[in-house]
């Protein structure tokens, strides 16, 4: 049985404000999973942070040990932890892997961006040293079981991130997108999709802002829009009628303060979706009137209806996990059991040298060969039936007592 674990917390285990507190920024990782391997004394390490859930993964360290110093480290009293929390060991660890590969265990059923998220939080652990004979052993196993999933059923059909949910969540509010200014901040693979959606359904004038404005520039040159400076975002709130922020900030970006300014300016309702986390829109501004702000716990509903009469797909993908974790399990067993066979061939080899040497003594000694040879045909079948006789009585044993 393989030495892998996982612990983690999602969007449906916790709330936001609760994932909030052990979301760790891109930029913290690497110190974090060096801190982690060393105070848990696990041999291989990973982590894997996106908007809707947070899990480490490990080998080597004992899972009680790990959930306790998770616990102590995020500082969170161990009986809430082990209540927002869940733990897999073992196999049970892969399964639950190749389901979150798959978007199966994701908010918006299907989606993509949580394959390559997984792909990164890999080479991740390539990179610091923490990918060993597990990880090198588990990780291709999930990969592949994902792009089964996704190549021989449905779920990847409908276009279902938080992005486009995103979308249909403003249409509650907005008749028509055509005449509206959408304001993006953050310049990564959730705003391009937030891009392609909102413009797609009839937004025709885009801001961009990034902390690295050649990304934002980048971004609002593929969509014909324009690129402002993340030091003048106070400066534009204004001229948006949607903002859509999804950074990797570890406070929030947009104060209450400065939506209060930006609303004096205009008579016209605003649409905020704050797709981060940690959320980069203080919760405040939901109480400005006119202003509609929303998070990722509030696309719940929308997940709801996405995954609605997917029950055949979500099926079908689930049967495919499994046949893939019996194969993987499979190989398992088979390469724990050739180490033993290897050195039970050993053994029996230095036992027919043995008896060998033994035999050819003899015949030196004048010892007639017939009765040499009955002799080397007796000993060396007893020898080589010693071992497996044993184990069989044991098991024998051992179901008598089972009975």
């Amino acid at each position: 049985m393989i030495d892998f674990h996982v612990c983690g917390i999602n969007h449906k285990t916790s709330t936001l404000a609760l994932r909030e507190r052990v979301a760790i920024t891109p930029d913290q990782q690497v110190a974090f999973l060096a801190v982690f391997k060393a105070a848990t004394g696990a041999d291989e390490v990973g982590i894997l942070m996106t908007c809707n859930r947070s899990e480490w993964f490990w080998s080597g360290g004992d899972p009680v040990n790990v959930q306790m110093w998770l616990a102590d480290y995020f500082q969170i009293p161990i009986q809430e932890w082990l209540t927002v929390t869940y733990l897999h060991s073992r196999n049970l660890a892969v399964r639950h892997l190749m389901r979150v590969a798959a978007g199966l265990d994701s908010m918006m059923l299907g989606e993509p961006q949580i394959f390559g998220q997984l792909k990164t939080a890999f080479q991740q652990m390539q990179q610091i040293d923490g990918a060993g004979y597990v990880a090198q052993t588990v990780f291709p196993a999930i990969f592949a079981a994902a792009k089964k999933v996704r190549s021989q059923t449905t779920i990847g059909a409908r276009p279902t991130s938080v992005a486009y949910a995103a979308v249909n969540l403003a249409r509650c509010i907005f008749s028509d997108f055509s005449a509206l200014t959408l304001l993006l901040v953050g310049a990564g693979e959730t705003m391009e999709l937030a891009a392609k959606h909102f413009t797609k359904s009839g937004v025709k004038h885009l801001l961009a802002t990034n902390r690295t404005f050649e990304n934002a520039e980048q971004l609002a040159a593929t969509y014909h829009g324009e690129a402002i400076a993340f030091e003048q975002l106070n400066n534009h709130l204004a001229r948006a009628d949607i903002i859509v922020s999804a950074t990797a900030s570890p406070t929030a970006i947009i104060t209450q303060a400065d939506i209060l300014v930006a609303m004096r300016q205009r008579r016209r309702p605003l649409y905020i979706i704050d797709l981060a986390m940690p959320r980069d829109v203080e919760a405040s501004v939901g109480n400005i009137d006119g202003v509609y702000l929303y998070n990722l716990d509030d696309l719940q509903a929308m997940v709801d209806e996405a995954q609605a009469g997917r029950e055949g797909v979500i099926a079908h993908a689930n049967s495919i996990i499994e046949r893939e974790l019996t194969l993987f399990t499979a190989k398992q067993r088979t390469r724990n059991v050739v180490p033993e066979i290897c050195n039970y061939r050993s053994r029996m080899e230095q036992l027919r040298d043995n008896e060998m040497q033994k035999a050819l003594q003899q015949l030196k000694n004048g010892i007639p060969a017939e009765q040499v040879l009955t002799r080397f045909a007796t000993a060396l079948t007893n020898k080589f039936m010693h071992e497996p006789t044993v184990l069989l009585r044991a098991l024998s044993e051992e179901s008598v007592t089972n009975d």
